[in-house]
Formats: structure tokens, sequence, C-alpha cells
């Protein structure tokens, strides 16, 4: 659409908008149509609004920035008839060309010289093209943070924790290993810890056979989501640029997964999918498992994609997977409704029957020698001492894992906010549109209600920044 024709399509339109902003909207925001307006204005140093050939403009595609030399000639046009009294276009050769058929050059030279000079217009224009220009900017800047963590080699993607999740379940020796990952040591091989024949933990065994070139899987066909309608290659080649695996970062790595897939399956369970997702057995019982998928009907398991809250397709697959090879309690770490004491004096009783059996047996070995005593006497000591410093070492462990829990939760918002910020943008912009080209005061009603709700959104987003502050304090 013309630039000239945009201006007859508005031209009864007062509204209060600018002239510019009514032919700008009525174009469909078109980035060509704003660069085209702002030929001619300056910046307050003396530089063009816009040019397109410095960035951030630059990174843009010259077809969706650059206008043709039709609509630079309907421009000039369009200005020829605004400025057509002013005292200095009377009778200046200059001014009276005719841009029909006259080299691109000459036309921008032209625009350059005669800028559009009313006052609502230049505001207009000028905030437009720096909000356009900041948005330009972000993602340009977010561009290059995901490719300087590429370039550095960063798992970035599903790729590396699928391949992750495959080494897990497609080998008999590492899902062994992970079911065995927090296992206590025997003595024997807390003997050998320092020693050069100490065999691996479950966390570096894994990492081998994620850094092995050998280990070439591809993802199984799952109606999990539909990112998984066909098999995903997860050759070694696909992550051989990227940092190796180690036992710390897969022991994090699980960490932060197993954080994550505990608050979905939470949601999917509270919202209904547990007892009310389960179908009964023969007796009209429902089967006991938290998070496990037998039994489920069709319609529980295809919504689980709904609790996502923003996370990865492939979550939904690690929890299949891990269903699948009966990982689940031991990736979650989440004993069974089905153990414990009923009730603090049970637990009391056992405990009580337990002392007892032991005076017994203090009673019938009375006889024993004043050094074996002291030996029991040491040992329980050290007993203690190994006891009190599992209690600190799991209770600090739980202090991490809600820390966790916490910043992937701020993170989840951030980014929900900041997409539905988007698209509340969008959906103003949409309405600006109908607003110019109808004049129904309802979109004026709608946009003044999206615009109520951005300004909460922007709100909640400032605080949950702070938040994300606070944290890295």
């Amino acid at each position: 659409m013309a630039i000239l024709s945009g201006e007859d399509a508005v031209a009864a339109d007062n509204g209060g908008k600018s002239v510019s902003q009514r032919i700008y909207e009525a174009l469909d925001n078109s980035k060509k149509v704003l660069v085209t307006l702002c030929m001619g204005l300056k910046r307050d140093g003396g530089a063009a609004l816009i040019d397109i050939d410095q960035s951030p403009w630059s990174q843009e595609l010259k077809s969706s920035l650059k206008p043709s030399n039709k609509e630079l000639a309907l421009e000039v046009c369009r200005r020829q008839k605004l400025f057509s009294g002013l005292e200095s276009a009377v009778g200046n050769k200059l001014f009276s060309i005719k841009p029909k058929n006259k080299p691109r050059e000459n036309l921008v030279e032209w625009l350059n010289t005669w800028p559009i000079t009313d006052q609502e217009c230049i505001k207009f224009l000028t905030g437009e093209a720096k909000r356009v220009e900041t948005v330009l900017q972000a993602a340009l800047d977010e561009g290059r943070e995901t490719a300087l963590a590429v370039q550095h080699g960063a798992w970035t993607g599903a790729i590396p924790y699928l391949r992750l999740i495959h080494c897990l379940v497609d080998c008999d020796a590492t899902r062994m290993a992970y079911s065995k990952r927090h296992e206590a040591m025997t003595r024997e091989e807390l003997d050998a810890v320092n020693s050069p024949l100490c065999p691996k933990s479950g966390f570096e065994v894994i990492a081998d056979k994620w850094n092995d070139p050998e280990f070439n899987p591809s993802t199984r066909i799952s109606n999990c989501h539909y990112d998984f309608a066909s098999p995903i290659n997860l050759s070694y080649s696909k992550v051989a640029a990227l940092i190796p695996a180690d036992a710390i970062g897969v022991q994090n790595r699980l960490s932060t997964i197993r954080v994550t897939l505990l608050r979905i399956i939470d949601r999917w369970e509270q919202s209904g999918q547990g007892d009310g997702g389960r179908a009964p057995d023969e007796d009209g019982e429902y089967p006991a498992g938290w998070g496990k998928l037998e039994g489920r009907t069709q319609e529980a398991l295809d919504n689980r994609a709904n609790f996502l809250g923003g996370s990865p397709s492939w979550y939904l697959y690690f929890w299949e997977l891990s269903d699948m090879y009966q990982l689940l309690v031991s990736t979650l770490q989440r004993f069974d409704e089905s153990i414990g004491a009923a009730n603090a004096n049970s637990s009391s009783s056992v405990a009580r029957s337990r002392r007892q059996n032991d005076k017994v047996g203090m009673d019938i070995d009375t006889s024993r020698s004043m050094s074996d005593s002291l030996d029991a006497s040491t040992s329980q000591q050290q007993l203690q001492s190994v006891i009190q410093t599992l209690i600190e070492s799991q209770t600090k462990d739980r202090q991490q894992e809600r820390e966790l829990h916490d910043k992937v939760q701020l993170q989840e918002r951030e980014l929900h906010l900041k997409r539905r910020i988007n698209e509340v943008n969008d959906t103003i912009d949409g309405y600006k549109i109908q607003l110019a080209i109808t004049e129904k005061s309802v979109f004026q009603d709608l946009i003044t209600k999206k615009e109520a709700e951005l300004v909460e959104l922007k709100t909640e987003l400032m605080e949950v920044e702070s938040a994300k502050r606070s944290q890295m304090q």
C-alpha cells in the first residue's frame, strides 16, 4: 500500500492524532512507512533520526525497511501538497521537481531537504522511532547473548538435555548408576576415595556416557508433546562443540530438572489429574503412586502440557521415560504414601521396644571386658557424629533446594510476564489500527482496558526483577 493512499484512507479521521500517526497505523505500522516519514528529521546531535545503515536498524532485512522508488515519489508528492503555500517553496525549482521516474538519490535528497514540520507529527515520529529502535536493540542484545553462549559451548536448546536423558535410560550401567547415585558408601569405598583405583561416582559414569562419541541415540516417538511426533537426532556430532559434561555439571543439571519436574507433577496432581485423572482397577480402587502415569485416563495424559508453565517440552518426555524405566521415584526422591509411621506414637513405641531389647542384651553381656565397653562407647560416639553430619547435610540440601526452587519460579514468572506484555502490546496496536480505520469508540474502550492491564503487568515485572536482584545479593 502506498504512502499517499494511506493519507487518503485516514484523511477524514481527526481523533486527536497527527496525520503521520494515522498514516502509519492505517498502513499496519510498517517500518518502511516509518522510515519514509522520518526522512529529513534529525536527532539532537544532528544525526538522522533513522539510519538504516546503522545498528540496530542495519540488523533488519533491508526489504523490511527500505522503501521503493514509487513509495518515495508518493511521499514527495504528499509533502509538496503540504508545503505548496510556504514562501520558501513558491517559485523554487528544487521544490517543484517531478518525482516520477526520478533517481532514488534525488528523491531521498528532496525528502531530507523538506522534512515534516508539523510538531505533533514530529513528536509522534520521534517517539515511535525510539520505541522501535529499543525493540530492535533488545532483540539484537538477546541474540548476541545466545550466540555468545553457543560460542562458549553452553548447553542451549533441548538437544544436550535430551541426550542427558537418554544417557540415563539407554544403558544398563548408567541407569544403575543413576538409581544408586545417593546410596551411602561402604567402608571399602570410603577407604578407597583417594585411591587411583577408586570406582567412579554415578554422576561421573553418566558424564562419561554423555561425552562418548560412540553414543548416538535418537528420541522416541511420543504422544507427550507434539515436539516428539518424530525422532530427534541426539548424536555426538550435535553436541561436540558444547562444553563436555562433568560430574558436578551433571549433578547440578539433574537437581534443577528434579525441582522443575516436581513442580510440574505437583500442579498436575493437584489440578484433579490425581484421583480424578486415574482409571479405577477391577475392584474400583485407584492405583497408588504419585506422578506415575500408568492407569491414567487419556484426557489426564493429554493435559500434562498445560502444566509446563513455560518450561521446555522435554520435561514431559523425561517424565514419561523415567516412569517407563522405573526411575521416577529415584528422580523425585519422594516417599510412597504407604511408607512411614502412622503417627508419632508409633515411631516412639518402636524406639522404646528397641531400647528394651538393648537393655536385655546389655544384661546378657555383662561379662564383657571394660576395654570392649570403651570401644563400644567410642563407636557409639562416632556413629552419633556421622548421623549428625548427615542431618546437617540434608538440612543444607533442603535449603539449597528451596532457594533453587524460588529462583526457577522467579525466572519462569519473569518470562511469562515479558511474553504477556508483548502480547498485550500487539493487541493494543491492532485495536489502534481498527480505531483509525473504523472510528468506532468500542476500540478506544478496549485500548483503555488493555493499557491498564499493561501497567499492572509492568508493575509486577518490576517486582519480580527486584526479587531476582535480591536473590543475587
